[in-house]
Parts: structure tokens; sequence; C-alpha cells
């Protein structure tokens, strides 16, 4: 741990060194392709839009859409196959090392001296002390958290400036905030918190409220300017409505789905362990540092501000109840910053403990994730192989045709280096399994109120049109909780299946149906 005295020595070193930590502790990511679901979801995605297709219209998800272009940016750099899943891995840690840098300079600005170097060591280290499908993966919290940290950079640096300066900072704040929302929604969140910047308790009145009124015009431009220009591609492409169905609307239903009472407290029970407790250093410190604020009559600048922003964050982890580990990554780069003090404190007492609490969590998930095949025998023991799957797919397929996999297994498409050729790369939407509530790990829940009607005349249309070479039906084989949807409990499906297609052999508890000719 840094010295408090530390910031007296070359600033530059200590940075280096933490950011030289960051690079260590995510390095395991280097060691896979896909790390979790999503990210098979986002690169099946990436090579249809890399291909020509369009969002919405060609492949569907309903998260906003920047995270799947995020991914074809990369496939376009690096072009197909393994080294393209290594470029977003590594995109993924640059965009870590970046909100580091980011926290640190939020940190020269909000917090006193000695403690400045603190909010990026403890991000780099408590982000990555988690399993690697929600430390690793490259998903949109942890992509949106550096366009977030550089928004309420800009926004606290607007505070010192005037004028034209002092706007262009403002436009820029929402921006970058509305950039972060386009990563994932419940970004936004930080928005709410900004005006705490404009009004401390110190300055209250007329004043304080047009000052807020002009900067908080400043940031609804700027958080605009992303949408508008995300609106007028849709717009062009003839999928607006379709953007905002998939994009907006059913995100009301997804959330809806969400697990009862119970088995959401069973779900936040269990975080805390695998999530919350590796990083109990910055989570009961920001605790501290809540408590300690609270009993104060007045306040440092900023320090109502980040205790909004913690709030909101860890507000955003519990939306639909499911409170995946990933979720996690939002709040602990402001509890990075809220913690800071505190912990500056308790290492000059105990330099030895905090330390270990703080490094030990990291080195074990860092030697747990550097073996992929533990990974997944520990926490995905029921999914097979999907390698010996996507082999097989290539060897029958050409690089122009297509395929569908009937099911959740997207890893099949990016094993395969094959594009979905029906514009659902999972088939949720159209059985109504919900990841993470009774519909998926209870074989007894119907789903059928969770299906997307609309979804199915789409399936229908894609598959008379592009004609995709292969089926995989993953249902078959119980794969990823699909036993309970086979294809013959759909009859439009079923029946287009059966005249259009031929049965052929299993490969992993994966059945093979290849188009006649």
């Amino acid at each position: 741990m840094p010295e408090r005295s530390a910031v007296r020595q070359p600033t530059w070193l200590w940075l280096a060194a933490i950011g030289l930590l960051c690079v260590a502790v995510r390095l395991p990511a280097l060691r896979y392709d896909v790390i979790s679901d999503d990210e098979a979801i986002y690169d099946a995605m990436a090579q249809s839009i890399v291909q020509g297709g369009v969002m919405y219209r060609d492949t569907v998800d309903h998260k906003p859409p920047q995270i799947a272009h995020t991914y074809a940016l990369v496939r376009l750099l690096t072009g197909p196959g393994p080294i393209a899943m290594h470029g977003v891995h590594l995109l993924g840690l640059l965009f870590v090392l970046g909100t580091c840098a980011a926290l640190y300079g939020i940190g020269r600005r909000l917090l006193p001296r000695e403690t400045w170097l603190y909010p990026p060591l403890l991000y780099a280290l408590v982000s990555a002390a988690k399993q690697p499908a929600d430390a690793l993966a490259v998903n949109g919290e942890l992509l949106m958290n550096l366009p977030i940290a550089l928004a309420v950079l800009c926004a606290v640096q607007a505070t010192r400036k005037e004028g034209a300066r002092a706007l262009s900072l403002d436009v820029l704040t929402g921006l970058l905030v509305g950039v972060a929302a386009l990563y994932k929604y419940q970004a936004a969140i930080v928005g709410l918190a900004l005006p705490l910047l404009v009004w401390p308790e110190q300055r209250q009145g007329l004043a304080a409220l047009t000052t807020l009124l002009r900067r908080g015009s400043a940031w609804l431009l700027g958080l605009a300017l992303p949408f508008c220009a995300w609106a007028a591609y849709f717009a062009h492409h003839g999928v607006l409505k379709e953007a905002v169905f998939w994009g907006i609307e059913f995100n009301r239903s997804y959330i809806n789905q969400g697990p009862d009472l119970a088995h959401a407290a069973t779900r936040l029970a269990l975080q805390g362990l695998g999530v919350i407790l590796p990083g109990c250093v910055v989570y009961v410190a920001a605790g501290f540092a809540a408590a300690r604020w609270a009993r104060r009559d007045r306040h440092p600048e900023g320090h109502l501000f980040l205790l909004a922003w913690c709030a909101g964050s860890l507000a955003c982890v519990a939306v639909g109840r499911r409170f995946f580990g990933h979720y996690f990554l939002q709040p602990e780069a402001p509890l990075a910053l809220l913690a800071a003090p505190v912990v500056a404190t308790w290492v000059g007492r105990s330099r030895a403990l905090v330390t270990g609490l703080l490094v030990l969590p990291a080195v074990i998930f860092f030697t747990f994730g550097m073996s992929p095949q533990l990974t997944r025998r520990s926490f995905d023991d029921a999914a097979p192989d999907w390698r010996p799957i996507g082999d097989a797919v290539r060897a029958r397929t050409t690089p122009s045709q297509t395929i569908w996999v009937w099911g959740n297994f997207p890893q099949i498409y990016s094993a395969s280096e094959r594009v979905h050729g029906v514009r659902f790369s999972f088939c949720n939407y159209l059985t109504g399994l919900s990841p993470a509530t009774p519909s998926e790990y209870d074989p007894l829940f119907d789903s059928t109120r969770y299906i997307v009607e609309a979804a199915w005349p789409m399936v229908l249309e894609d598959l008379e049109r592009r004609r995709p070479e292969l089926i995989v039906d993953t249902a078959e084989g119980g794969i990823k909780s699909y036993g309970k949807y086979p294809m013959s409990a759909y009859p439009r499906l079923y029946d287009y299946v059966s005249a259009h297609y031929q049965r052929g052999d299993e490969i992993n508890g994966a059945r093979f149906y290849s188009l006649r000719h």
C-alpha cells in the first residue's frame, strides 16, 4: 500500500505501479475465448454487424446498442477467429486502466492530498476480485465505468472554470453520461447526483439555482447528442420502431420478470459471499465514510455528490432483483472514492492487515481465473464444452453460410465463427425463459406468459429468407436449462424444421439438423 506521504514521491511511479497491478490481476482474461454467456451474445451480434447486419433488425438483444457495436469494432480491427475475443479482453483491460486514471483525477480534485492514489488502487483490486464471468468479462458495467468516471471528472473540473471553457466541459459531461448509458441504461443515474456539485450547502439561493439551470441545460444537451445520433442511425436503416421496442420497451418486461423477494434475497446473500466479501474493505470503509459525513453539519466539496452517486449506483444493482455479480462493478467506482480517506487511515494503523484484505482476494481470484477449465467446472459444469460443437459446425458449413442455435448457448456462434441465420442468437424471447428466475431453474415453472409473441413471425420469416445451413438443437440434450423447451413444443417451428431440415447426428448434447437442398 502507498505511504500516506506517497504523493511526495514521484507520483507517476506510484500510478505506473498501480497500472501494472491492474494489468496483472486481469491477465487471466487473455487465456479465455468467451468468458460468459453475455460475451458470447455480444460476439455473435458483432459477427452479424460486421457483415452488414443492423442491430434490432438482423440481430436482436434488449441491451443498448453500443456494446455490440464495440465488439464489432474490435472484430473489424482484429479480423475473425480467437484473436477477436483476445482483442475484446485487451480493450476491457484498457477501459479499466482508463477508469483508474479518471478516478485518480477525481480524487485529486475532491479528496485530501494523501489519499489521491487510493481510488485507482481500490478499484483495480476490488473490481478483479470476483469469478471471471463477473470480473473479467467485458460487459456493460465494465465498459460504462470509464465514460462515467470521465464525465464526473469533467463536471468537477467545470466547477473551477468559467465561460466557454466551463460550458464545453459541462456539455462533454452530459455527452459522456449518454455514452455510458448506451452501454447500460443504469449509468445515467450519475446524472441525478450531478446537481450536488452545483448546490453544496455553502452556495444556496438564487445564484446557485441560476448556476444549476445553466449547467443542467448543458448536461442535458450533451446527454441528448449520443441518443440522437443512434436514433438517426436506426431511422436511416428503417428500424427506429424496432430499436425502441427491443432496446427500451422490452426492458420493462424484463425487469418485471425478476425473481420473487425470497429468491432475490437468496441471490443477494450469495453475492454477499462471492462479491461483497472479497471487496469488504471498500464496502465497509465506504459505510464508515457515509456514517462519518452524516454526523457532520457541513461537508467538504463533492462529498454529498459522492454519497448520492454511491447510493444511486448501489440501487441500480437491485434493478430486476437478479443481483448478477457483474452488476456490482457499477458502484465499485464511486465506492473507491468514498472509501479512500477511511482506507488511508486504516493503512496508517495496520498496513499489513489492510493490505492482506485487499490483495489476498485478488490473488485468489487471479489464481483461480488462470485456469479456464477449473472456472467452467466450478461455475458452469452443466454446460458441455462448446468447442467440439463449433468445430463440427465449421466443418459442415462455409463462412458465407449461416446457422441457428435453438436454446441459450451462443458460445457455438463464437466457436464456429458463423453468423446466426435467425435474428435471435438466443431463444429466450421465444420460450419465455428469463435468466436468474424460476423460468430458468424450476422445470415445472410455466414461462409462456413471458413469451414475446411478436418474435415468432420474425423467426419464421428469417428461416424462410435466410435458410440457415444448420440448426443446432441444444434442447434435446438439456443444455443450459433448455430441456423443458424442445422444438416439438412449438408446432410452427417444429413443422418448418421437419419439412426443410434433415435430422443428423449429436455432438456433446447438441443435435444437428441440415438444410435439405
